[in-house]
């Protein structure tokens, strides 16, 4: 995982990007904190939760699958969304079907 060094809060690579379905979303902790990542449309409204939580300090993956609240998300620009220890970090992701 290339993120950083652990000691620094960092959303690290969306890998596929651009993905046909489920992605994988890295980022490191360098203390426990409560985490958010979201899925945001062009439009600024948030589809999916990804996680959600409380977490350990380390290096971690979560994976969003394309799915909104809705069902399965449209082809399109998303950007996901990480909060963690009062730091924010947004990046483009690109899904094509």
């Amino acid at each position: 995982m290339n993120v950083g060094p652990a000691n620094e809060c960092a959303l690290g690579r969306i890998a596929p990007n651009p993905t046909q379905g489920a992605t994988r979303i890295e980022f490191n902790l360098p203390r426990e904190a409560d985490v958010r990542v979201t899925i945001v449309d062009l439009q600024g409204r948030e589809v999916a939760t990804v996680i959600n939580r409380e977490m350990d300090a380390g290096r971690h993956e979560v994976s969003w699958n394309a799915q909104t609240t809705r069902g399965p998300a449209a082809m399109g620009v998303y950007f996901v969304h990480f909060e963690a220890g009062g730091k924010s970090f947004t990046k483009r992701i690109v899904l094509a079907r």
